[in-house]
């Protein structure tokens, strides 16, 4: 039986204990879809990622971080192969890397996910952010656009997430993590999946089982895409844990943040912005790719990301910028003549310029589907005559 006193020790300690255990998971760990905020205060901006500083070379700190095991089978050899025929491709690759690599390791990291993981932009984009597919998948994880909305990346006129550097790649790697919970850890498999779709795989899976074949991912029928694709990244992945072994050098990259971030709430030029950083715009387009005009968004905060160290120059111009150089921006409201006309059978083209109080045909333009045309007063019509047009209206 336990004395008042004792029980109160004890409650004491086990108070502390929790609250020892809580601070250290507000500190460490704040789960795989946490989302580090971004300020305009500089240095903040600037502190937004901290490395492991031990390791004064990205690529050490990655290899430390290697989990994968490579098999030793035809399809990786042959990917090796490929690689080491074209040092230059890889040479190139890696230098479009190097902005991403410090921030790609550290979400990485504070997943405790395969460091190989960040060279799969390298299958996916080459580290292009701007590259775009057929399968309209983009930006340096190639997102689609469904998957990137599942993801919470936003794509509207203004503004997509699938190229925004920082977001596409936390959005990427909370994907990958769901996956391989979804795989029961398989890396391989959820590699697959986030390839191929994980109902592809999983239904691969079950045509295996059903047929007592292994369903490992070597063993399963699955695109020729994705067959390649493993394969592809555990092979580049050879390569950067022993690239001397493979005749390829690898130029260091400092294991230290190369790019941060900071906020703005109005609209600016990317090219007034590189003015302001002291950078060249063509270096602020490839770092802000996700911006669809060449502008940041007029509502709203948004992020823009800069040279670490470019951003506290940045921040004190934009301080002192004229408010005159902001652009201004207002929702364009059409004219009600601009309306679409009724799809309505037996209309001439005299029967349309009256209805939208034009007395011209080129004034009026007709839309890409000639069976159902939304004729439109105040735009040019490109190689259509009158007789064109009526014929048309008399379709409806």
């Amino acid at each position: 039986m336990l004395t008042t006193d004792t029980t109160s020790i004890l409650r004491m300690y086990l108070f502390v204990i929790l609250a020892a255990v809580n601070l250290y998971h507000q500190e460490t760990f704040a789960g795989p879809n946490n989302e580090q905020a971004s300020t305009t205060n500089t240095v903040k901006a600037i502190k937004q990622v901290k490395g492991k500083k031990h390791y004064t070379n990205v690529w050490n700190r990655l290899r430390a971080g290697f989990k994968l095991s490579i098999p030793n089978n035809s399809a990786i050899k042959k990917e090796i192969k490929w690689f080491k025929k074209h040092p230059g491709y890889i040479a190139r690759v890696l230098k479009r890397a190097r902005p991403y690599l410090y921030l790609i390791a550290e979400e990485i990291e504070h997943r405790k996910m395969p460091s190989e993981l960040a060279l799969l932009p390298i299958v996916e984009s080459a580290f292009q952010p701007t590259a775009y597919s057929h399968a309209h998948a983009s930006g340096l994880w190639q997102f689609i656009p469904s998957t990137g909305l599942s993801f919470r990346l936003k794509q509207n006129q203004w503004y997509d997430g699938r190229r925004d550097v920082v977001a596409s790649t936390r959005a990427a790697l909370d994907y990958l993590y769901h996956l391989n919970k979804e795989f029961s850890g398989d890396w391989e498999l959820s590699l697959a999946a986030y390839n191929a779709g994980s109902r592809r795989v999983s239904n691969a899976i079950l045509r295996n089982s059903k047929k007592d074949k292994n369903t490992d991912f070597w063993s399963l029928k699955l695109p020729t895409e994705t067959k390649n694709y493993v394969p592809k990244l555990l092979a580049i992945s050879a390569i950067i844990k022993e690239p001397a072994k493979y005749g390829i050098s690898l130029n260091p990259i400092k294991n230290k943040p190369y790019i941060a971030t900071t906020e703005i709430d109005f609209k600016l030029k990317l090219d007034l912005a590189a003015k302001l950083a002291g950078i060249s715009s063509s270096h602020m387009h490839r770092l802000n790719p996700c911006f669809n005009n060449g502008t940041t968004p007029p509502k709203g905060k948004h992020r823009l990301v800069l040279p670490l160290n470019s951003i506290e120059t940045f921040v004190t111009k934009l301080a002192e910028l004229n408010p005159e150089k902001k652009l201004k921006w207002s929702h364009h409201k059409p004219h009600p003549v601009m309306t679409p006309l009724p799809y309505k059978k037996s209309w001439r083209h005299t029967t349309i310029l009256a209805k939208n109080k034009k007395r011209k045909a080129k004034e009026i333009k007709v839309a890409s589907n000639p069976r159902r045309p939304s004729l439109w007063a105040g735009r040019d019509i490109h190689n259509l005559n009158r007789w064109k047009l009526a014929r048309w209206a008399n379709n409806l």
